[in-house]
């Protein structure tokens, strides 16, 4: 076990990500001290405590983002530290990522859409009216029967915009700042302030994303390769309200100018859109494209980057363990249009009522292609997009996260 003897700290540590990056962890014999905000959920610890290896090595701290020093006790003694905490929204105007923060949960409609459309108009007008309408055109409310059940979720939509005193997708100055961009940035940088104090760390191990490389304005076509040397425009994205994309974008940087101030060693791991097994009982977000495509109506007009989240947690192992390892890591299998997943579901699962067209008229957004040579350099033998797609469905359905609707 090449971890034996050997303390780690991976923050946020009941994510998707991370909860798979400390069961391999333990597996390889390292000690984890893992930070989470807060200790009396067990959604968020019964999962890790679970896990082989925990009642002698896992030992769980609390710890908040946004206090300064509330990582030192965590960190302290470590030789590696995982820096995986941080908010998951990619956008602010996307209704399938609103449903996310305002449900909470995956709904799915019994009604018809006529008359749901019909009674939620009667109580929202403008603006409000469009973004609701949208909101439930695109997800899945579970069990919902009657109109009754219908008013529970306008209730949670309306507190959502009283809670964000109309900045949410309104305001030029989103109620994001507060909820996601500061939480990614100045969280990076608390966590990074607790490395600089611990002389007992040899290597941070960042989880960026993607999104904090391609989105520039320059075209995706076909053509076009991204690797590591690109970097997204957080201007270009303050624009387009992609706050998520920013959150990223803004918190790497703000984490490589911190590291070389301070002679701190770093690698940044930024993956697309990982799927594939669920460790924690709750769904997250990258899971919930493929569960949002079961029973849908339409599909997506985008195309993404898809990567396997067991793929992801080996990555940070071997970031930390090759002496060599430097820069950034792309981490994506392949780049596929929603239009290719949902062919793909219906390949493995014939019986699941899928969308049979896409969500708009206009052309299929174009795929591009993401450098693999530096994450093949580092020992990644990428899982494809079709068994990542297959483990995820699986776990969902095992999770209890997924009642399949399947086709007349």
């Amino acid at each position: 076990m090449s971890g034996a003897g050997k303390t780690v700290c991976v923050t946020g540590a009941a994510g998707y990500v991370a909860s798979w990056l400390v069961k391999f962890l333990l597996q390889r014999g390292y000690t984890v001290k893992a930070s989470l905000r807060n200790l009396n959920d067990p959604t968020k610890t019964d999962h890790l405590l679970a896990l082989d290896g925990a009642k002698e090595r896992l030992h769980i701290f609390k710890a908040n983002l946004l206090e300064e020093g509330s990582f030192d006790a965590a960190v302290d003694g470590c030789e590696g530290v995982f820096h995986t905490a941080s908010p998951f929204l990619p956008s602010a105007t996307d209704p399938q990522v609103v449903n996310s923060w305002v449900l909470g949960s995956l709904v799915e409609f019994r009604q018809p859409w006529t008359e749901l459309d019909m009674h939620v108009g009667s109580k929202l007008r403008g603006e409000a009216y469009k973004i609701f309408s949208s909101i439930l055109r695109m997800i899945l409310i579970d069990n919902m029967t009657s109109l009754t059940e219908y008013d529970i979720v306008l209730s949670s939509f309306l507190a959502c915009i009283r809670r964000a005193s109309s900045s949410m997708i309104m305001s030029e100055v989103p109620l994001f700042q507060t909820e996601f961009i500061d939480p990614a940035l100045n969280g990076t940088l608390n966590v990074l302030k607790s490395c600089a104090k611990a002389s007992s760390v040899k290597r941070v191990i960042l989880t960026s994303s993607i999104a904090a490389v391609a989105l520039n304005g320059r075209p995706l076509t076909p053509e076009v390769v991204v690797d590591e040397t690109w970097s997204t425009d957080p201007d270009f994205c303050k624009d387009l309200k992609l706050w998520y994309v920013v959150s990223k974008t803004l918190a790497e940087a703000a984490a490589w100018k911190f590291v070389k101030e301070k002679g701190i060693d770093m690698v940044a791991l930024n993956p697309g859109m990982v799927i594939g097994p669920l460790l924690q009982p709750t769904l997250n977000t990258s899971a919930a494209e493929i569960l949002n495509l079961i029973g849908a109506q339409t599909y997506p007009n985008l195309s993404y980057g898809w990567v396997n989240v067991k793929d992801v947690a080996y990555a940070h192992i071997q970031a930390f363990e090759t002496p060599a390892a430097s820069g950034r890591y792309l981490l994506n299998e392949s780049v596929a249009h929603f239009a290719e997943v949902t062919e793909i579901l219906r390949k493995l699962y014939p019986d699941f009522q899928l969308p049979e067209k896409c969500v708009d008229d206009n052309p299929l957004m174009p795929k591009y292609q993401v450098s693999k040579e530096k994450a093949i350099s580092l020992g990644i033998d990428f899982i494809c997009l079709e068994e990542s797609i297959k483990e995820t469905v699986e776990s969902l359905k095992e999770k209890k996260l997924l009642n399949v609707p399947t086709s007349v």
